[in-house]
């Protein structure tokens, strides 16, 4: 602007009154035009070195994901899902767990940290059915409740797990107390509603992507 003006000044005594203003305008604009574009610059070049640094300083721009601690972990569970849902979610995934322990394909869906975890906690209980079955439900709550996706620490390989699996289990599945209780194809919506968000919530927390199914028409199946 000191420039523009001075240049304005020097051309006064050349050209004359009216002609100064129109010159000393554009000499002022062209002044501008230069310290915007010098600020536009500096500021391009911060944001480039912000993004490289971020992204590992390779230059590609792109973010490198860092692995979260302990503490945000927990704050971010607690920011997305309340106590009492991630418990409820917990125990949905528990039973459905169990089921996969007990079926044919155990061997193909459940890791094998998980499997030998809860024959540990099976023999540990006894003899007992009924207490080998809570200690297994036990021990498998609490591996739900800590999944993370960072830690890939899931008990089911979800990626492994087809649409007939999840629903031969809940075809089988039945009340655990009212008047229908033990009877088949007599679950509430309620329950089909739990077990499904409990489902989603492991998909979430683990990392993995969701599969979608498309109803083939023609043939009847998914």
């Amino acid at each position: 602007r000191e420039r523009g003006r001075g240049g304005a000044e020097r051309l006064h005594d050349v050209v004359g009154d009216n002609d100064v203003s129109d010159t000393s305008h554009d000499v002022m604009d062209d002044d501008n035009a230069v310290e915007s574009s010098s600020d536009e610059d500096d500021s391009s070049d911060d944001e480039e070195e912000d993004i490289n640094s971020s992204g590992g300083g390779d230059g590609r721009g792109g973010r490198a994901r860092q692995k979260q601690t302990a503490a945000v972990k927990e704050v971010m569970n607690t920011m997305c899902v309340d106590e009492k849902a991630k418990d409820c979610y917990a125990n949905e995934n528990a039973d459905f767990a169990l089921h996969l322990f007990n079926s044919d394909v155990k061997e193909d869906i459940l890791e094998p940290w998980f499997i030998d975890g809860m024959e540990n906690a099976k023999d540990v209980a006894g003899s007992n059915v009924k207490k080998q079955e809570s200690a297994m439900r036990k021990y498998a709550k609490s591996k739900m409740l800590e999944v993370h996706e960072d830690d890939s620490n899931c008990p089911i390989c979800l990626t492994k797990m087809g649409f007939e699996v999840y629903s031969q289990y809940l075809s089988e599945r039945t009340p655990k107390r009212g008047k229908n209780k033990g009877k088949l194809w007599a679950l509430s919506k309620s329950v089909y509603d739990k077990s499904r968000s409990g489902l989603v919530h492991l998909y979430r927390m683990s990392g993995t992507k969701r599969p979608i199914y498309v109803w083939n028409f023609e043939e009847g199946n998914k």
